[in-house]
């Protein structure tokens, strides 16, 4: 399982991974992004799934990780490049709307 934005750090993992003869499922927030990364590594005949994914909501974890056991049936790497800067400033004055932004983050695949 793998999130994935096309043509960045994640993608290259995903290509490697899938290069390697891995199956992979990639996700995004962004359907584009999702599209285009499956569609990319499928011409590489890479053996791809690919399920949009906001992973601050819980609901879109459950059906990724849903997705990917129907299509694969398990995880066997779980490659997690989930980024957030909710903030930027000396730690004293984080806000706490923030704290709960890096909570979700922390706890993203933990399903």
């Amino acid at each position: 399982m793998h999130d994935s934005i096309a043509n960045r750090i994640g993608y290259a993992i995903a290509r490697r991974l899938g290069e390697d003869g891995c199956s992979v499922v990639v996700s995004s927030r962004k359907e584009e992004n999702v599209l285009k990364a499956e569609a990319g590594l499928r011409e590489l005949g890479v053996d791809v799934a690919g399920i949009k994914c906001n992973v601050g909501k819980e609901e879109d974890r459950q059906a990724l990780l849903s997705g990917t056991l129907s299509k694969f049936g398990g995880v066997d790497i779980l490659v997690n490049n989930v980024a957030a800067n909710p903030f930027f400033g000396p730690m004293l004055d984080v806000r706490t709307s923030c704290v709960r932004t890096v909570k979700i983050f922390v706890i993203s695949f933990h399903v």
